[in-house]
C-alpha cells in the first residue's frame, strides 16, 4: 500500500529522488501555520523520519490557518496532535516530537538530532 500512497510522488521526482527523502531526516521547529503544512507534506512525500519542536498548544484563534487545529485540539499540545496525525498518515514514520521551545541554550541540542 505505501508504495500506491507514493507513486505519484515518485512519477514526479523520480524513483532515485525518492529514495533520497525517504532516507532523509527532516525537522520542523514550529507547528504553527507553516510549520504544520510544512510538516504534513514532509509526512506525505514520503520523509521517514521527522523531528518536530513546539512547545505551544492549539487556541482557538488557530483555526482559521492552521492545518493541525480543530475544535478538538484545543489546550492540546501541537507535538502531541502532530505526531499522532503523521502517524495516521503513515504509521511506518519515525516522530520525534520535542516540547520545548527554541532557544540559545537548546539550540546545539536540538540541531544535533537526526
Amino acid at each position: 500500500m505505501l508504495d500506491d500512497q507514493h507513486q505519484r510522488t515518485i512519477s514526479l521526482i523520480g524513483h532515485q529522488n525518492h529514495q533520497i527523502l525517504t532516507s532523509s531526516s527532516v525537522m520542523i521547529i514550529g507547528l504553527g501555520a507553516v510549520g504544520g503544512y510544512a510538516l504534513e507534506n514532509m509526512a506525505r512525500i514520503g520523509v521517514k523520519n521527522l523531528i518536530v519542536v513546539d512547545f505551544d498548544t492549539f487556541e482557538p484563534s488557530n483555526l482559521n490557518r492552521q492545518i493541525l487545529a480543530t475544535h478538538q485540539t484545543i489546550n492540546h499540545l501541537k507535538i502531541e496532535i502532530a505526531q499522532k496525525r503523521i502517524l495516521e498518515i503513515n504509521p511506518d514514520i519515525k516522530v520525534t516530537a520535542i516540547s520545548q521551545k527554541l532557544t540559545s541554550n537548546n539550540l546545539d541540542f536540538i540541531t544535533s538530532l537526526k
